[in-house]
């Protein structure tokens, strides 16, 4: 079913690099207000995000609407159809190149948008950007202030070898174990970082990123002492199906941005859809 309105999308190319960018204001936009930024992230290789496509923006419109934010997705170095040499920058490097470009992108835009409060910054995925979004609490808690990961490879080592080893290479020797080391959200849960808020969602039958990654991850984040929220989606694959379990996980994706991002301020009026 559609929804009785459009989202209000944008796509933008920004700085020197012509990161592609698609921004959704929440309904309400009122231009002289500042608004939270949250990055609606994949930055996997093989996938775009910011394409000419509003049915794909639905979702987004509804968490900037839930959460009184502007929702942005960003194709990176390591997305496809581009140059060879942009492409291959995410080669050996799945924990430094997606956030870097992304915030390289945040604060391109933020210095076209006035609007954008880069002090508030939040960020959600599901699968290589539940990856991302545990990966950039971590390790850039300077710039992100709170994070919705759901499915995220924890330890490649345990994923998909035709897809790993495409872009990590053959784990045999201490070079590519340092590879994987550099990637592996288990190492970076361990390494002492500003603490942010997490929720963590998986799916108990998920045959594609299996359910035991959130397991270690969690182990590895609460043996450093780090905060969480864990939920797990009982009998639920990859992909959310149940309707009822769908809307619960929306609900509280958005409300721990929106508890996060704007505290006790109340922010400026835009329509909520997951009452």
């Amino acid at each position: 079913e559609l929804p009785p309105w459009k989202p209000e999308l944008e796509l933008r190319t920004l700085g020197a690099d012509g990161y592609r960018v698609a921004i959704v204001r929440p309904h309400g936009f009122v231009a002289k207000h500042k608004y939270p930024v949250i990055d609606a992230a994949y930055g996997g290789p093989g996938y775009l995000v910011a394409v000419a496509d509003a049915f794909k923006f639905i979702r987004a419109q509804i968490v900037a609407d839930a959460t009184s934010s502007i929702v942005v997705a960003i194709d990176g170095r390591g997305t496809p159809y581009r140059d060879r040499a942009w492409e291959r920058a995410i080669a050996g490097k799945f924990g430094s190149v997606p956030v870097q470009g992304h915030i390289e992108a945040l604060r391109a835009l933020a210095a076209e948008m006035p609007e954008i409060d880069l002090s508030r910054v939040g960020v959600y995925g599901w699968s290589f950007g539940g990856y991302f979004a545990v990966d950039a609490v971590l390790t850039h808690p300077e710039i992100y202030d709170v994070a919705v990961a759901g499915a995220p490879p924890s330890d490649w080592h345990d994923y998909d070898t035709a897809y790993t080893e495409r872009y990590l290479g053959v784990p045999h020797d201490a070079k590519t174990e340092a590879v994987y080391a550099q990637s592996s959200l288990l190492e970076m849960a361990r390494k002492t970082t500003l603490p942010r808020p997490l929720l963590l969602m998986h799916g108990t039958a998920d045959d594609n990123v299996y359910f035991s990654h959130s397991l270690l991850l969690a182990e590895s984040l609460a043996r450093a002492d780090r905060p969480f929220t864990f939920i797990p989606l009982l009998g639920q694959t990859h992909l959310v199906a149940d309707t009822a379990r769908q809307l619960l996980t929306w609900k509280e994706t958005v409300e721990i941005l929106r508890d996060k991002l704007w505290g006790d301020q109340k922010g400026p009026d835009s329509p909520h859809y997951l009452q």
